[in-house]
């Protein structure tokens, strides 16, 4: 995931400081079209069009009870069970439902697997908020000195305030919905409502790019021109 957000962000900084180049001018009439098509890029890159996690492997919401995660359970089971099913990946299938059914009809586990389960699946011990902590500061601080690196043109210099904001907004976020359980920001929002709030830490670390972008476009075509 990484390595894509640092491609993204290039590509959106190369794509911006060559259209606005004045040593390529013929480009400049393609400008709003080249806009488009990286904006377009980002959102399909950056949406979270497949999503697999415990919820989706028994085909339920994050809220449901206990009673619907077992009726889902036995639904499956009946499905991927090896005994009734000798495909060769129903075997896979079935221990990840397993899993899935042990962790989520555990209270504890399944809220630590609702904020870290992107880190071993929620198993977490005393030293995991320190790393994750430390991991979300170093992981910010890298967007932020590329993007810094990249909007390099004295006409992308202002969209630096913007990235920064976002990046000290967004580690923010990370650390409210790592810390505080049965969080509900950003439920109200369509595109990020359904999302667990792992999962939405992982949609702030990728709509970086898109500011990233929106920002040096702003810069380029509002404050210098």
């Amino acid at each position: 995931m990484l390595n894509d957000i640092i491609l993204q962000v290039i590509v959106a900084a190369f794509g911006v400081a060559i259209v606005n180049s004045d040593k390529i001018k013929f480009l400049q009439k393609f400008k709003y079209a080249t806009y488009i098509l990286i904006l377009s890029f980002l959102l399909y890159k950056g949406i979270p069009w497949k999503r697999e996690n415990y919820y989706t492997y028994l085909n339920i919401t994050p809220n449901a009870t206990k009673q619907e995660i077992q009726t889902a359970y036995r639904q499956a089971a009946k499905i991927y069970h090896p005994d009734k099913n000798p495909d060769e990946s129903a075997n896979s299938s079935f221990i990840k439902l397993k899993q899935a059914y042990d962790v989520l009809t555990d209270d504890v586990r399944r809220s630590n697997y609702n904020r870290f389960g992107d880190y071993k699946n929620g198993e977490i011990d005393d030293n995991t908020a320190t790393l994750l902590i430390c991991l979300s500061l170093v992981q910010h601080t890298m967007f932020f000195i590329i993007g810094y690196f990249l909007s390099y043109p004295k006409k992308l210099e202002f969209s630096r305030q913007i990235f920064l904001v976002y990046n000290i907004a967004s580690f923010c976020f990370e650390l409210q919905f790592r810390f505080i359980e049965d969080d509900t920001t950003f439920d109200w929002l369509p595109a990020l409502g359904y999302l667990l709030p792992y999962e939405k830490i992982k949609f702030l670390r990728t709509f970086f790019p898109i500011v990233f972008f929106i920002s040096i476009c702003a810069s380029a075509l509002f404050i210098y021109r």
